[in-house]
């Protein structure tokens, strides 16, 4: 544990929390988070990224407990509005880690609701949001084209659930699928609201629906051989009957070229053979 107003830093020694050498220990963190604003939280790398993330974190989750007094929330606070904040941040980065509570308009939503607040840092600890939080991503890093869903937040009980669209415009969203669906079925959810995002705001899409109302989108991906043939658990041990099965039919029709072949070849010859006896032959 942290020891009331010290912190451990990278270079493994103990600093009090309102020195200039804490000071400049932590600008120096915030100043590399912020030059790695778009890095996704459980992607950091290890090295001085993954130090200052620790660094920043361990402060503000000193704050929460109490540990610091109102001064030192002043300081942190300060520290994070002299960064330069990008126009655009996305949820779940470090970019949504530093600024994602400290905006002053999250749209139409609540700031505790807000994707990109939920795993933010906070000094004033707030209320949980009331819904279930989803994040809608068909981006190619998630390459995932039956289920693009995945649920942050710390609220899993909601039979209402904000799901936020993640580099879509409301144009470009064609629906769920029948998998994404169950997914949210299973959690209990019974009512959506879609949002879109727009320079870190969020806009809803649809007034809320049940979720037998919303869209439907049909996936044109065609389904992994290596899933189809020899995962046991998801098509119930049936997938190397199916090899065997179209082993056989190939083998078979393997066969029947070559019996068709050679009756062919057969044919021709016998009738070269009669051809020349009756033209050649005395």
């Amino acid at each position: 544990m942290i020891d009331d107003h010290s912190i451990n830093c990278s270079k493994n020694t103990r600093i009090t929390f309102g020195s200039e050498e804490y000071r400049d220990e932590i600008t120096t963190a915030f100043n590399i988070l912020t030059e790695n604003f778009h890095v996704k939280l459980n992607k950091i790398p290890k090295g001085e990224i993954k130090e200052a993330y620790d660094l920043v974190f361990n402060s503000f989750q000193n704050l929460v407990q109490s540990k610091y007094s109102k001064s030192d929330a002043v300081i942190l606070r300060q520290l994070i509005y002299s960064q330069y904040r990008p126009s655009k941040i996305k949820s779940e980065t470090i970019g949504s880690f530093l600024f994602g509570c400290f905006q002053t308009n999250y749209g139409e939503v609540p700031k505790y609701c807000s994707p990109i607040c939920t795993d933010g840092l906070n000094i004033q600890k707030e209320q949980d949001c009331s819904k279930q939080i989803w994040i809608f991503d068909n981006s190619q890093e998630n390459n995932n084209q039956d289920n693009n869903l995945r649920m942050i937040g710390s609220n899993k009980r909601s039979l209402e659930a904000n799901i936020y669209l993640n580099n879509l415009t409301h144009q470009q969203f064609e629906g769920f699928t029948s998998k994404e669906l169950k997914i949210l079925k299973d959690h209990g959810v019974e009512r959506v609201t879609l949002y879109y995002e727009s320079f870190s705001r969020y806009f809803p899409m649809s007034k809320q629906m049940l979720i037998s109302k919303v869209p439907i989108r049909k996936t044109t991906d065609l389904p992994n051989i290596y899933q189809l043939l020899f995962d046991k658990e998801n098509n119930k041990g049936w997938g190397g009957t199916v090899f065997i099965v179209i082993l056989v039919i190939i083998l078979s029709l393997i066969i029947c070229f070559f019996i068709y072949f050679n009756k062919s070849r057969l044919n021709n010859v016998n009738q070269f053979e009669n051809y020349y006896s009756m033209n050649f032959q005395k």
